[in-house]
């Protein structure tokens, strides 16, 4: 079983409206008081090891000033002062607060707003099982919290990001990883399927399954994008292969084909999505691309999100899933291009909904007129996939504005069309209203049938959305983010 993040989600259209900006923020008053700086932010010890030649790698980030910031953000919470909190917070900030099932996401103005009513009432904030990851531009905090007031009490998983903002040590990102405000009745069991069902990554890797952090040595770079790869040691290697793809693989591409492929070369793979400042200073340092791939690896290592990975062989199609050959053919169903009749007809049905007509009032309320999905950066995406009889499946999703300090605003929804009139299939979401569109999308790319029950399962980007009853379920890539997305 692959250990990759599976969670319920629910048949609600996702609602996104104002987004604060985070790009060219205003410039901070003078009167926002600072905290003290217990320690020297920058380690000046000797160059790491790999270094380009004749130039001193930047030294990182002291472990010390770290711990020193966290201690400040531990204190001021549990003493009250909301001033001093703030102060820790960068202006170009991103922050993703989960209270049970619930998501939302802020910038710093929509944060601190959203935090200083929690500051009028006595709390407690406790962290246990610390770890600190400091490099040279960013730090990485991450911990146990148990958070409560009184009337409310949850217990989770959070990180802080920092990095340096105009010399002083800064929280740019805080995400609360997940919330348990109580026991859990059970844990949710997978569908076998999921066993052999493989997501794909940048068109190029199958990605079979985690790997340790302690596995042996081998030769780390960075191949482009957020990747970077690691060579593994050939016992390793035979291992992954004996384990996931022994026999061949089935894989799928954009364009509805199925190959069954032979892998022959097993890698590890780490992703991650870093601060914008993390490739600026790899450009000004003149890094090179085995430099490079080791913050990469380092950084995945403590989220842990490395992976075994299957090279794909190359093609122009995209790949989008892969499958361990089990010596059944897996039902594929076709990409097909509606009609103007069937687009007409589902839209209609998306912007009847509810939750349209709630963002319709919020447009309003924003002092705009006229349609909001009519507005400006309008965007429609009709999918089609059949199965060649009386299965006519299609996605649809309808999005207005810019977003980030502007109105921005979606709806989406799965339909079957095989009687001519849309049936309301659903749609996964987390009453996430920023991730789903800014960053995340659930628009799928191919669909499949991997039970045999004639409904499909849809994959899109580095997930596999599929439905059990009226509850829609998201296996997916849970690949760190770490900048800011406006």
């Amino acid at each position: 079983m692959n250990k990759f993040e599976l969670k319920p989600v629910y048949c609600w259209l996702i609602v996104l409206t104002v987004i604060g900006a985070c790009k060219e923020p205003p410039a901070q008053p003078a009167s926002q008081p600072q905290p003290a700086e217990k320690a020297t932010l920058i380690d000046t010890a000797s160059p790491s090891p790999g270094a380009p030649e004749n130039k001193q790698r930047p030294a990182p980030i002291r472990e010390s000033a770290v711990r020193d910031l966290f201690s400040d953000w531990l204190k001021s919470q549990n003493e009250g002062d909301f001033q001093q909190y703030a102060a820790l917070y960068a202006q170009r900030f991103d922050g993703i607060k989960r209270a049970g099932r619930k998501t939302f996401r802020y910038d710093r103005k929509g944060w601190l707003e959203d935090r200083e009513k929690m500051f009028k009432k006595k709390m407690t904030v406790a962290a246990d099982d610390l770890k600190i990851q400091a490099g040279t531009v960013t730090a990485r905090v991450s911990f146990i919290q148990t958070w409560s007031n009184g009337r409310f009490s949850d217990k989770g998983p959070k990180v802080l990001q920092l990095f340096l903002e105009n010399g002083n040590l800064r929280i740019f990102n805080e995400e609360m990883l997940q919330s348990d405000m109580a026991k859990r009745k059970g844990k949710i069991k997978p569908p076998e399927f999921l066993d052999s069902f493989y997501l794909t990554t940048d068109d190029n890797y199958a990605v079979l399954g985690n790997m340790s952090a302690s596995t042996g040595p081998g030769d780390i770079t960075h191949t482009g994008g957020y990747i970077a790869i690691k060579s593994l040691h050939p016992q390793e290697g035979q291992s992954a292969f004996r384990m996931y793809v022994a026999g061949g693989i089935w894989v799928g591409y954009a364009d509805g084909s199925v190959e069954n492929t032979q892998i022959t070369d097993i890698v590890g793979l780490a992703k991650n999505v870093f601060h914008f400042g993390v490739p600026q200073m790899w450009a000004e340092e003149n890094y090179t691309a085995a430099q490079e791939g080791v913050d990469i690896w380092t950084w995945a290592s403590t989220n842990d999100n490395l992976y075994y990975a299957a090279k794909l062989p190359p093609k122009n199609i995209p790949a989008i899933w892969a499958a361990r050959n089990l010596g059944k053919e897996i039902k594929v169903f076709q990409p097909f291009k509606p009609t103007s009749t069937e687009r007409t007809a589902v839209l209609s049905a998306l912007l009847s909904t509810p939750e349209s007509q709630v963002l319709q009032t919020q447009f309003e309320k924003g002092g705009q007129s006229g349609n909001w999905h009519e507005y400006e950066e309008r965007s429609i995406v009709i999918k089609g996939f059949a199965d060649g009889t009386h299965n006519r499946f299609i996605y649809a999703q309808v999005s207005a504005g810019r977003g980030c300090g502007d109105f921005y605003g979606t709806v989406y929804r799965f339909f079957n069309i095989a009687t001519g009139v849309p049936t309301d299939l659903g749609a996964p979401t987390e009453d996430d209203f920023f991730l789903s569109s800014f960053v995340d999308s659930y628009a799928p790319d191919a669909a499949i049938d991997l039970d045999g029950d004639e409904f499909p399962e849809f994959v899109g980007k580095e997930k596999l959305m599929y439905k059990s009853g009226n509850t829609w379920y998201v296996h997916e890539l849970r690949i760190p983010w770490g900048d800011c997305p406006c």
